[in-house]
């Protein structure tokens, strides 16, 4: 497969998980937004009240938002990233329930936010293995 060919296919992956994000993201930080009563029940069972759903909706939002503007996705990545190491804790501190598809949104949105960093290893070991 010629060099184009795999930085095409490497381009639409990127795109990929980008969009997936965003499409996770908006959709979590709208339904903390709109008062979902399961959101509602969740951030007032956190005893620190409906502001913190709010803040959390926007910042989700936004960082949706931001993963497809490429100029500042890899800021975006890290305010996902932020926003999932407090879901994380949460989940496992205060809700005892299962963190896996947040660790699984974890590792996508870090691999966003080092886009550049991950780019130049991958080319590196490329490069090593031609």
């Amino acid at each position: 497969m010629s060099r184009v060919m795999e930085q095409r296919r490497a381009e639409i992956a990127r795109w990929g998980v980008r969009l997936m994000l965003a499409l996770v993201f908006l959709s979590a930080g709208g339904f903390k937004l709109l008062g979902h009563p399961m959101m509602v029940e969740n951030f007032a069972r956190l005893g620190l009240g409906q502001w913190l759903r709010y803040l959390s909706g926007v910042a989700e939002v936004a960082g949706a938002t931001g993963v497809l503007l490429p100029a500042i996705t890899p800021f975006a990545g890290v305010v996902l990233v932020c926003l999932l190491f407090g879901a994380i804790a949460t989940h496992l501190s205060i809700f005892g329930s299962a963190a896996w598809p947040s660790l699984v949104l974890l590792t996508a949105a870090m691999a966003v936010a080092c886009r550049a960093q991950l780019a130049a290893l991958i080319d590196d070991v490329g490069e090593e293995g031609h």
